[in-house]
């Protein structure tokens, strides 16, 4: 019969059988990894949100809390504070309304850097190779006609050899 289980396999079936075990460990595997991430995420939610849903988050401090800061730093103060008295309830905020915003056309030019033309100074060729010289610079750009020219000193006008 050949669905008998304890008939020895062919060459051929041994191999199938350890490449199904193979492929049945490594699901298994992959299987605990993504249950072991999705606990993670989910603790990891949790937390996050204990932190942003945390009770008395935005509460001010405690009257009580704010008398002996002030005693402390005043050093011996008038005040009595009496602990079982209830805390009076704290009044509505003030509400702010802003009706007119005023408007100053002029600001950009009130806080804008006046532009200056740019600065040109016209040289010959013997005061541009001197000014170079004198601040010990081995070149520089030449515009001439809209173009750009780079111009190098030879060692011989730099004074060096």
């Amino acid at each position: 019969m050949i669905d008998d289980p304890n008939m020895p396999l062919s060459h051929s079936g041994q191999a199938r059988r350890r490449e199904i075990l193979r492929l049945a460990v490594r699901e298994a595997a992959h299987r605990r990894f993504r249950r072991r991430l999705t606990r993670g995420a989910m603790v990891t939610s949790l937390i996050a949100l204990a932190f942003i849903f945390r009770p008395n988050r935005f509460s001010p401090p405690s009257m009580q809390s704010a008398i002996n800061s002030a005693t402390k730093s005043a050093g011996k103060s008038n005040i009595q504070t009496d602990v079982n008295q209830p805390m009076a309830a704290p009044s509505a905020p003030r509400e702010i309304y802003i009706t007119d915003v005023p408007d100053d056309p002029n600001i950009l030019a009130r806080l804008s850097v006046p532009s200056r033309p740019p600065v040109s100074k016209y040289l010959n060729d013997d005061q541009l190779l001197q000014i170079l010289s004198d601040n010990h610079l081995h070149g520089g750009i030449v515009v001439v006609n809209g173009q750009s020219k780079l111009i190098l000193l030879s060692s011989s006008l730099r004074g060096t050899n």
